[in-house]
């Protein structure tokens, strides 16, 4: 029962201290008053997007940056649906577009990792932006993305939304804006520990420093997370959050739970190898297990002994009051609309799914196209 409890209040206070790191970072936004305007590549990895593509390529190359001063190179990563074909043809219409055909992949190499670094010999931009076949970005993006980069700055994380209609796709909507609040609290704290491929700008240079995806090629996922650990480990560059909202993006959300889950597990997997990149960010991902898992053991516990029942109801009081601050508060940062049915349905089934995702994701269980 002792070890229960210091267990228990040293995951909580891992858990608050963070919470705090959140809050207050939400509220010291990054400055963008670069006017140097750095020429640009857009760099979009398509595989089997034949549905998306033609949207998101109709959203990039309407930009308010000049157009002599950013490119946008799209590689077709070994599709097998019309995704070359269509941008083929949007090619010949926008001359500014390129792109780069990926026939086959290595060994022991991620495929979205190969189909970047393919596009990436291919560019030309001292800055390298990304973004996903599924998004759209709004045409003040490169701009507001490039204006982040002051000398000292690296790389820049921006923010992406959920598209959404229906409950769940809000649901999806609210755990992802979760995300990006922590996301950039902590980032503007000076802890950058996460950031997402939908919306995410580089130096080349930073790039070439830590040696591309070398490092972390094998891996399945993390060219975007794992990109910035690097930066963050073998350069001094600053890394900062665009709070800009020019600057941000949306996504469709899945379609079914399953691919859902897929999809965080994914997002998950990247977790043990923090352990060499980053192993105080290691340590919170393991606390953060485990204050879920106490809370679902405290729960069953409860039925038999009181002072557990006490406790647990005090972490799932304090867990609540503390996301419902970092989650409003992001909101209202992003200007969004908050809606307290979402957060309560997404409060009570974040713990399950922390728990399942985690392990899918530290085992490798789980698929991807």
């Amino acid at each position: 029962m002792i070890f229960i409890a210091v267990l228990t209040g040293i995951v909580l206070i891992v858990y608050l201290v963070m919470s705090l790191l959140y809050l207050i970072g939400l509220f010291l936004p990054a400055r963008n008053n670069n006017l140097s305007q750095p020429f640009v590549s857009v760099l979009i990895a398509a595989r089997n997007e034949q549905d998306h593509i033609i949207r998101c390529l109709e959203s990039v190359v309407n930009q308010t940056y000049p157009k002599d001063l950013f490119e946008v190179i799209v590689i077709d990563d070994r599709s097998t649906d019309k995704t070359m074909q269509l941008v083929s043809e949007f090619v010949r219409h926008n001359l500014q577009v390129k792109l780069v055909h990926v026939s086959d992949k290595p060994e022991k190499i991620s495929g979205k990792k190969n189909a970047l670094s393919m596009g990436i010999k291919e560019s030309k931009g001292e800055i390298l932006l990304f973004t996903d076949a599924d998004c759209r970005v709004k045409d003040s993006w490169v701009a507001g993305m490039a204006s982040f980069f002051l000398e000292d700055v690296g790389a820049v994380i921006g923010y992406s939304e959920v598209e959404s209609k229906t409950f769940f796709e809000r649901w999806q909507e609210f755990d992802f804006s979760a995300l990006m609040s922590a996301t950039c609290g902590i980032t503007n704290m000076g802890f950058p520990l996460a950031a997402s491929g939908q919306n995410l700008a580089y130096r080349r240079k930073a790039f070439e420093d830590v040696g591309g995806f070398e490092e972390i090629i094998e891996r399945i996922s993390g060219d975007d997370t794992l990109m910035i650990q690097l930066i963050r480990k073998y350069t001094s560059y600053r890394i900062v959050f665009s709070g800009h909202a020019g600057t941000f993006n949306t996504t469709l959300p899945m379609n079914t739970l399953y691919e859902f889950i897929q999809q965080r597990a994914r997002w998950a997997s990247n977790g043990t190898i923090m352990l060499r990149l980053n192993p105080l960010f290691f340590f919170y991902l393991v606390s953060i297990y485990c204050l879920h898992f106490l809370l679902v053991a405290g729960l069953t516990l409860s039925v038999v002994y009181v002072p557990i029942m006490v406790m647990t109801a005090f972490i799932w009081i304090t867990k609540g009051i503390v996301d419902f601050a970092v989650t409003f508060y992001g909101a209202q940062v992003f200007k969004k609309k908050y809606s307290l049915a979402v957060f309560a349905v997404w409060f009570f089934l974040q713990t399950p799914l922390v728990l399942w995702v985690g392990l899918k994701g530290a085992l490798g269980y789980f698929k991807w196209k």
